[in-house]
């Protein structure tokens, strides 16, 4: 129990924190700016490339443990010592990489490491100094880097493709920023086999992230949207007032005693362009990922507990909340695209066919968000604004039938196919579960779970989920 989850692990590593809210986790204090210095070599305000050069620059740590290139196609973990060296780590990587070698370089190493991470990396390292708390003092400082999901290997690929790459590249850029654009609107960029550096707009190629392509499975139970165990997160400032600054902005939460002094000395030093922000700004930056994360992550939790042999990680019971019926089928349409991106991808390696074969499964998507959203403007039934979306009017017309009220129905009978479950029991383990909710917004959803009544018991039953 005492590390079963990231509050129990945080109230032993940052007990000192004078904060806390239950979306960002225990924290000192919440900044938004850049670093004057590394903003321009950096994915957004340069603050992560920042706290490591100072930590290098007065010896709270003698290396730091940073993604760097492979030389290749490729990003992978390397120790650096010298504050210099840190620029040539800065930028994030949407790519695929490990921790195993970490705690065998420390061996070797005299001295203490600083190490960079998204939320589960960060995590694991604060179960393994659980475990071994010399990895204390070996590890005094961590730096989370806020994450909307892991990449596959294919994602690189995909993205050099659409940059009109055709073989080998090298060098992937993921993040080029255009100081004369907003700040969302930066490209992908790679080297061809002959020396020639191809890039494309991202907006050019869709929703990525949040249409779920090509991330890795596990971060669907990943509860950890702003990296609550390092010492300080740092991430985008996707907020309107920062959004139309192309050269980049970072959102900063500090968590211990270290990371506040050392961003507080670079206001003072006139090195950071930063202002203190509440932590409900922070958050707001990062809605999408708390959406994802928090809003709809007990109807996931349910789907695989129910429907798969896979393990299922322990969740903090305080966020699993039930969902609008309009979520729950967005939540399905991003569990296959997500697992066909990566099929379909593995399948083709062409960047055109993969768009042909994803394009009936992107829509589906894009209409069941388009649906939602409309819903929540006009405060219109969602089940009504989802039915007058002219994609399920086309559906509706073409298969005779009410296509909205049967999508979790047809859904839940295929999981059921070829089993000794029958229908009726997914009903009832549908309407038991209290993962989904016949209206868009349940009052009762912030308290941790529903309690069932007759009522909402027989909307999901008829309105909604026709089962």
């Amino acid at each position: 129990k005492e590390v079963e989850d990231e509050d129990a692990l945080a109230a032993q590593f940052l007990p000192q924190a004078e904060n806390f809210d239950p979306k960002a986790g225990r924290f000192e204090k919440s900044y938004i700016g850049y670093s004057k210095a590394f903003r321009a070599t950096s994915s957004s305000g340069g603050l992560a490339t920042y706290v490591f050069h100072k930590l290098l620059e007065q010896r709270h740590v003698d290396y730091i443990f940073v993604v760097k290139s492979d030389g290749r196609s490729g990003y992978e973990y390397h120790v650096v010592d010298r504050a210099d060296d840190v620029v040539a780590a800065s930028k994030t990587r949407y790519y695929p990489v490990t921790l195993e070698n970490l705690f065998d370089i420390i061996e070797e190493k005299k001295g203490r490491v600083a190490v960079s991470g998204v939320a589960c990396f960060i995590k694991a390292i604060r179960l393994k100094q659980h475990y071994h708390p010399d990895l204390k003092v070996k590890i005094p400082f961590l730096v989370g880097i806020i994450c909307g999901g892991l990449k596959s290997r294919l994602y690189t690929d995909f993205l050099a493709q659409s940059a009109g790459i055709e073989g080998s590249y090298v060098d992937p850029e993921y993040r080029v920023k255009d100081p004369n654009d907003w700040a969302n609107h930066y490209s992908f960029s790679a080297v061809d086999e002959k020396s020639d550096r191809h890039s494309v707009k991202m907006g050019r190629l869709g929703d990525m992230w949040g249409s779920g392509l090509f991330k890795s499975k596990a971060c669907d139970f990943c509860t950890d949207v702003l990296t609550e165990l390092a010492d300080i997160s740092v991430g985008d400032a996707w907020l309107p007032a920062y959004k139309r600054d192309g050269m980049g902005n970072s959102v900063i939460v500090t968590r211990s005693n270290l990371a506040e002094q050392i961003i507080q000395s670079g206001i003072k030093a006139r090195e950071l362009n930063i202002n203190e922000a509440s932590i409900t700004r922070i958050i707001q930056s990062q809605n999408g990922g708390f959406n994802h994360k928090h809003h709809t992550l007990s109807f996931r939790t349910w789907m695989y507990r129910y429907f798969t042999d896979e393990p299922v990680p322990v969740i903090r019971p305080r966020l699993l909340k039930s969902i609008s019926v309009p979520d729950a089928v967005i939540q399905i349409y991003k569990g296959r695209t997500r697992s066909k991106s990566l099929a379909y991808w593995n399948k083709s390696r062409n960047v055109d066919a993969f768009g042909a074969r994803m394009r009936t499964s992107r829509l589906n998507l894009k209409t069941a968000i388009a649906a939602r959203k409309e819903a929540r403007e006009s405060g219109r039934h969602p089940l009504s604004a989802l039915l007058m979306t002219r994609r399920f009017e086309t559906l509706k017309r073409e298969n005779g039938g009410d296509p909205s009220s049967r999508i979790i129905a047809r859904w839940l009978m295929r999981r059921t196919r070829g089993s000794q479950f029958q229908f009726d029991i997914m009903r009832a383990a549908v309407l038991e579960a209290n993962v989904v909710h016949a209206n868009e917004e349940d009052p009762r959803s912030s308290t941790g779970g529903p309690t069932p009544d007759t009522k909402t018991e027989n909307q999901l039953a008829s309105s909604s989920l026709a089962l």
